[in-house]
């Protein structure tokens, strides 16, 4: 069990989304290089804490935001030993947010703007400085009424094979993934390709050298 229900009643929670426990899709799949020390739980949720998903404030420039959550929520971001670490795996996601307002939708308001402020003041032309105040106003006012698209990039570690698993195959994600993973953990991602597993089937260093000249 971990957070009062069991494994069964978490799988249901999450049956409306794809990801590591429900569905199939696309993975990129990592060998995990590095000696897992004494007390490595506790040391890696200490880590991924220091890397906690936060909302985009609505007040800064930022459009999008990383972190790690619970797999099972993407809101909860009150990482512990047991609901990270199921059996032999640490369980997580990675929620990417993204707050952009639509540019058709800008622009629509945009010209309202422009219009309402030209007819109110007798004005045929607004100087740079005016257009560009009531851009930034309109951005921000436009930010506040904005929800974000969420996305959760679920990952799946198996601590005693030392394999991996990111249900997601895209380059940014992949890049953001394994930068934090990096800070959190400390450890060494090698992606899993025909090369490294083949490196760990113990080949020689000729044998390596004319497999990496293969397609």
């Amino acid at each position: 069990k971990a957070q009062g229900l069991t494994r069964s009643q978490h799988l249901r929670k999450r049956r409306h989304l794809l990801g590591a426990l429900t569905g199939s899709i696309s993975t990129t799949a990592y060998y995990v290089e590095g000696k897992l020390e004494s007390g490595f739980r506790d040391t890696f949720i200490a880590g991924m804490r220091k890397l906690l998903f936060e909302d985009i404030s609505v007040e800064s420039d930022d459009t999008e935001s990383w972190g790690w959550v619970n797999i099972h929520d993407p809101f909860d971001t009150d990482l512990r030993v047991d609901n990270v670490h199921w059996d032999a795996y640490f369980l997580f996601g990675l929620r990417q947010d993204v707050l952009r307002v639509p540019a058709a939708l800008f622009k629509l308001y945009l010209k309202q703007r422009f219009d309402a402020y030209k007819a109110e003041f007798g004005k045929d032309r607004l100087t740079k400085s005016e257009k560009d105040n009531m851009k930034d106003l309109l951005e921000r006012e436009l930010r506040r009424k904005t929800l974000s698209s969420i996305k959760v990039h679920d990952v799946a570690w198996n601590l005693d094979r030392g394999e991996l698993w990111l249900f997601a195959t895209n380059k940014a994600v992949r890049e953001q993934f394994e930068e934090r993973f990096d800070r959190s953990f400390g450890l060494n991602l090698i992606p899993r390709n025909a090369y490294s597993l083949l490196e760990r089937r113990g080949l020689d260093d000729a044998a390596l050298a004319e497999a990496a000249r293969l397609e």
